[in-house]
């Protein structure tokens, strides 16, 4: 009899090793595909990343570029209407925008990208401007005044 329970007793301590083994090859196993789809997933978020600051860039200068057009175009029209002529334009600044400058016959919008680089978006006009506006985000209101020969951008 107790060759019996010994030779039982050594087959379940084998069954027991191999039950813990297979325990541990599977926590292998998953922590392998884990890992696996870890490592594939960091270049897509990188990826992600870096086309959402380049859309953001293309947005943000595309809506500068507009903003100068209808700066200089209104500018322009309020020009020749002649002296007590003003408008208003309603408008909206992005929070990027690092200086605004108006030198003779342009409006020039320095912007900083997504990548922290500072680019000009300008516009040139047939008319002499001058003024001042401040780059803070949000709703601006921009005055265009014509002073006879050159014409006044304030807020």
């Amino acid at each position: 009899m107790k060759k019996c329970q010994k030779i039982n007793r050594n087959f379940f301590d084998h069954f027991r090793k191999i039950k813990f083994q297979k325990r541990g090859q599977v926590s292998m196993e998953f922590i392998t595909i884990f890992g696996f789809v870890f490592l594939m997933t960091i270049p897509l978020i990188i990826v992600f990343f870096d086309q959402v600051g380049s859309v953001k860039d293309s947005i943000s200068s595309n809506h500068l570029r507009n903003i100068a057009i209808k700066i200089t175009d209104k500018a322009e029209t309020i020009y020749y209407l002649g002296e007590p002529s003003k408008s208003t334009i309603k408008t909206f600044f992005p929070d990027n925008i690092e200086y605004i400058n108006f030198t003779s016959r342009t409006v020039i919008f320095g912007y900083k990208t997504s990548s922290n680089t500072i680019r000009e978006m300008m516009s040139v006009s047939q008319v002499n401007i001058t003024g001042s506006l401040s780059t803070e985000p949000g709703t601006h209101y921009i005055e265009i005044v014509s002073l006879g020969d050159e014409v006044s951008i304030t807020e």
